[in-house]
């Protein structure tokens, strides 16, 4: 409210229907302000009495979490004191019952708001080889056949049959109101949007099932067109077009009508302007101190493409640094990879110093297939931590994020006569003259490469070693991983409480083994799980997202 009668309206139904103050009610109270944001319980008819948020919007109106998981209340029906919830610079306590220790004390660390920066692109990535029309059959647990950036949401026609396809990124909406959108694809395809920038929290609002229409034809189906949906100017949502193309022509695009055009206006493709690829993150970047060198012996020449990348090593180590034994041998290659975990946020410069020819790629994230070639030695060579004799071995300035990981790999070829090899830095923490220092142990994690591969230089998903789908789930979920030493293997469901919910898988593996398991979510309360596989020395996890 504004203090006027005209002001003065329902921000959200959030327990839709009609009732009094109890049956039919959110039942709100408890209220806190955070920076502008009003923190308060509200119970939504599902999931009992929780903690909710809101910056006076409806789309902002959103419950924090669901402490004491079904409908059972993490506030008590009786507490109506108002003096539950209290802040302190700018957290938010309160005492909450989660259904195993009792009534405690709790805490919520609010987040920033995300400032929405449209790049002018969104990631395009497709599958060949895959016919009919079904979206469920573009595997999108394995690694798309290519990948390009689209200036627009409309993707180009006629390029193809028989493949699959995924846009994903985020909207940065131009204004505060309601969207419609629209999704025109051939064949089959679907259009998803999140509630905020989680991949986790899209929702299908359009589609084509078992058809098929041309360019930019809005309304062919009346599934076609979404409801209007409530966006808000500053933040990014997540959104994603999956479309599947058979025979024939082959088309993408989706379109919109903003709050700044007039009711009746037709669809026009959502531009770049608005648009900002997706970037696959690693929740947590967990350095464990090395970094995995292999060699290959008996190899005459300076080349680096004489490297046998796809046969097995010879030897294989672990190096505490980004910098690998001088004077090892003659006639050999060397490739070392891994991941590097930011310390900070910011510009980062890197050098590479190698006997005789080297390479030295940098992902944008934590995929082996985006590496960029980011400095070399070609045909020459380097002494020991020689970082400056070509204008070459220094890569221009690198955007890095802390928490997220980024794969790295050095490739190196050593004829006769000395060898070394090391990557140096300058992170942003260091001054802007500063000399280059190795990159250390305690930010580099190794790569695991498949134990029993004959290609064991193949790029392979056993690296991933972990995939859920759908994610979020509702009725069932299709649980897939693949073996990373030959022995036994348990993949475990846990809640956020850390209690074991079920074990969905427990036997004896090979390295390699690739196995699939189903697991029933209709038994299981709404909420966030965690995917744990142990097989031998390794430990992969993945956070589920179940829904009704």
């Amino acid at each position: 409210s504004d203090g006027t009668q005209a002001g003065t309206v329902l921000v959200k139904d959030i327990n839709q229907g009609p009732g009094s103050s109890i049956p039919g009610s959110s039942d709100p109270g408890q209220f806190v302000s955070v920076d502008g944001v009003i923190y308060f319980r509200a119970n939504d008819g599902t999931s009992g009495r929780e903690l909710w948020r809101s910056d006076g919007t409806p789309e902002g109106t959103l419950p924090v979490g669901d402490i004491r998981p079904g409908a059972a209340s993490t506030f008590a029906d009786n507490d109506i004191t108002g003096l539950n919830l209290t802040s302190v610079d700018g957290v938010v306590y309160f005492a909450a019952a989660d259904g195993t220790y009792g009534t405690e004390l709790w805490k919520y660390i609010p987040t920033a708001p995300t400032t929405c920066a449209a790049t002018g692109t969104i990631l395009r990535e497709q599958w060949n080889g895959i016919e009919g029309n079904a979206i469920t059959d573009i595997p999108l647990l394995t690694a798309p056949a290519s990948r390009s950036q689209l200036t627009s949401l409309e993707a180009p026609s006629e390029v193809g049959d028989n493949y699959g396809a995924r846009v994903r990124g985020y909207i940065c909406p131009p204004q505060t109101g309601a969207y419609t959108f629209w999704l025109a694809t051939d064949d089959d395809g679907v259009l998803y949007l999140s509630t905020n920038e989680e991949p986790a929290n899209k929702q299908r609002i359009a589609a084509i099932d078992d058809g098929w229409a041309t360019s930019r034809e809005w309304n062919k189906y009346p599934s076609q067109q979404s409801a209007l949906i409530q966006l808000v100017a500053g933040r990014r949502y997540y959104v994603e077009v999956l479309q599947k193309d058979s025979l024939g022509g082959d088309n993408l695009a989706v379109g919109w009508r903003t709050p700044a055009m007039t009711a009746d206006a037709a669809p026009v493709v959502v531009p770049g302007s608005v648009l900002l690829p997706f970037l696959p993150t690693t929740d947590n970047c967990a350095a464990t101190g090395t970094i995995l060198r292999e060699q290959w012996n008996g190899i005459e020449g300076n080349a680096i493409s004489d490297i046998p990348l796809l046969t097995a090593p010879a030897s294989r180590s672990q190096l505490t640094s980004l910098e690998a034994p001088s004077e090892v041998g003659d006639n050999y290659g060397a490739r070392v990879r891994g991941y590097i975990c930011p310390p900070q946020t910011g510009g980062y410069t890197f050098w590479l110093a190698t006997d005789d020819d080297g390479v030295l790629y940098l992902s944008t994230d934590e995929e082996p297939t985006n590496k960029q070639r980011i400095a070399a030695i070609d045909d020459g060579w380097a002494h020991q931590r020689e970082w400056n004799k070509y204008p070459g071995q220094q890569s221009a300035v690198v955007q890095l994020v802390a928490g997220r990981r980024y794969y790295v790999e050095v490739l190196q070829k050593d004829s006769l006569g000395g060898d070394n090899l090391a990557v140096g830095w300058r992170t942003p923490a260091m001054r802007a003259d500063a000399a280059p220092v190795v990159v250390p142990g305690s930010v580099l994690t190794p790569f695991s490469p498949p134990a029993n591969s004959r290609l064991a230089g193949a790029e392979s998903a056993a690296a991933t070693a972990l995939w859920a789908s759908p994610n979020p789930f509702g009725e069932r979920v299709r649980v897939r991983f693949v073996a990373q030493q030959t022995g036994t293997a348990s993949l475990e469901l846990y809640d956020l409480r850390g209690e074991r919910v079920r074990t969905l898988y427990q036997g004896a593996v090979r390295a390699g083994d690739d196995r699939q398991v189903e697991t029933d979510g209709r038994g299981l309360a709404e909420g966030v799980y965690l995917l744990r596989l142990r097989n031998g020395s390794h430990l992969s996890h993945r956070k589920l997202v179940h829904h009704r």
